[in-house]
């Protein structure tokens, strides 16, 4: 019924992961469980009955879940992230969804508050970058879907070309969204079908960081689809105030973390984060603001 493909690059997490899919609901309806990329941590062969295809080099993740899509057989396939970990039903959930007519579905990013330090940072970075695929959002049809956490009926996605076009770190999912629509394909997000996302960044230095990296891309996509983009944020417009992006970028994040609340009314219950948002922000307008100074 479905197979699990899971892109790898030494992985802390990645014992958890297999642990967490092993106690699903709907164990039985996995056929196979594909692990794809490098493993020092020795985790992923300790456990029998999961396939883990060595690789020799690190490889872009985009890379990796193909090379996993291409050798399942199974109707689905389910691209999960190294570090999300599974709650008990997800494979339960995404299968409901699929029975009920949907070719492609997301699950949602559990938004949990851990105490201390790390946690606070781990819920920064998620909110920045998972904000539309939160648990708490609504479910429904979405202009694009992450790939932490993403179904896929296999014929469509071999019909779209799987990954294949866009092999780079970063915008796969947006690629491969698009591709998908464009074949008639409805992207549904189901927020009940919930995984926790344990990633490595839990200082302010590392989500400023990741919020810059996604900053520097951003332009790139925004020429890349403009259909996904307001015309404010075509590049030729934004270039001449690269310099100004520098220098309000705590203004500039400051009104777009506001927003966010304001378009997310249970986010209100974390008005702690609100620091730490607007400083991962900042980060992202520096990214974007390089980006646009290097293409000028």
């Amino acid at each position: 019924m479905l197979a699990v493909v899971i892109p790898n690059q030494h992985s802390p997490q990645i014992g958890a992961v297999l642990t967490a899919l092993h106690q699903q609901t709907a164990a039985h309806q996995i056929d196979a469980i594909i692990v794809v990329g490098q493993d020092h941590t020795g985790q992923v062969a300790q456990w029998s009955g999961v396939d883990y295809i060595a690789l020799p080099r690190p490889t872009p993740p985009a890379l990796s879940r193909d090379i996993g899509a291409y050798l399942a057989t199974s109707e689905y396939i389910l691209f999960l992230d190294a570090d999300c970990i599974a709650r008990p039903d997800l494979i339960e959930r995404l299968l409901a969804c699929h029975a009920a007519g949907q070719s492609v579905v997301s699950g949602s990013i559990w938004l949990a508050v851990e105490a201390g330090i790390q946690g606070y940072w781990t819920a920064c970075d998620n909110t920045l970058v998972f904000a539309p695929w939160l648990h708490h959002a609504v479910a429904g049809a979405q202009p694009y879907l992450p790939s932490c956490c993403l179904s896929v009926r296999r014929a469509a996605f071999l019909a779209a070309g799987g990954f294949g076009p866009h092999h780079g770190v970063g915008g796969e999912d947006i690629d491969l969204s698009l591709r998908l629509r464009n074949q008639g394909h409805l992207l549904w997000f189901e927020p009940r079908a919930v995984v926790e996302h344990r990633h490595i960044r839990t200082s302010a230095v590392a989500v400023w960081q990741h919020l810059r990296g996604y900053g520097r891309k951003h332009p790139r996509y925004w020429q890349a689809y403009p259909m996904l983009m307001p015309t404010s944020h075509r590049i030729e417009t934004l270039r001449p105030l690269a310099a100004l992006l520098v220098g309000w970028s705590l203004p500039l994040a400051l009104r777009d973390v506001v927003r966010l609340y304001r378009k997310t009314p249970v986010l209100r219950r974390y008005w702690h984060l609100l620091p730490g948002l607007v400083f991962g922000k900042s980060g992202w307008y520096w990214g974007v603001a390089e980006t646009l100074y290097s293409e000028a």
